[in-house]
Parts: C-alpha cells; structure tokens; sequence
C-alpha cells in the first residue's frame, strides 16, 4: 500500500485535489489493486478496483465534482515486487508507472 498526500508546491502546507489517475502494469487480477479516496477529515469519499489488462497497462482516474481529496492509499497487487516473486495464479505483482492530478488546493480557510 502506498498513500498519496498532497500539498502546495514548494510549501509544506496540505492541500487537496479533484482529480486523480494512475497507470499500473500487470494487473492479473480483478480486485487485487484499487484506489481509495479520503477527504481532508479523513473519511473515505470512494474506491475504484483497476481493471486487468491484458495488454500489460491499466489505468483508474477518477474525477469528482464536489469532493476535495486529501490522501489516495494505492494497494497495487497482493505480493511484493522482488526477484524472487512468482506472478500467476493467485499471486499478482503489480507495479505503478505514472501518476496525473489536478491543481492542489490549499485545505482550509
């Protein structure tokens, strides 16, 4: 799992967004890779399952119309990408590529 936070750039004040989307290679498996949407109190706005590809390349973007999104958590395949790691069966190593978002916002007043 990794989360996404935001913030202006080149400050260390938090920040939100409207939009999010990733690119993920070698999703196997239905529900083994998503992405959740948390607002800036914390509570979870949405979740959307990436979809297999059998082309290798997947991609979620998700653009909300009121919502402001302070942190995305990525859960990307079910095993760790290492050397050692078998991809097949129920076993799905998925790694991230790119990444687009709109402007970040400053949070609060």
């Amino acid at each position: 799992m990794t989360d996404c936070l935001f913030f202006i750039a080149g400050t260390n004040h938090a920040a939100t967004v409207k939009a999010f989307g990733a690119v993920f290679a070698d999703v196997d498996l239905p529900e083994s890779t998503s992405l959740e949407f948390f607002n800036d109190s914390g509570g979870l706005v949405g979740k959307s399952f990436v979809p297999p590809a059998s082309d290798g390349l997947s991609f979620v973007g998700i653009i909300f119309s009121t919502e402001r999104i302070a942190r995305v958590r990525i859960t990307s395949g079910n095993a760790v990408p290492r050397p050692t790691a078998f991809d097949g069966g129920a076993v799905d190593v998925v790694v991230m590529d790119d990444f687009i978002y709109s402007e970040p916002a400053l949070v609060g007043p």
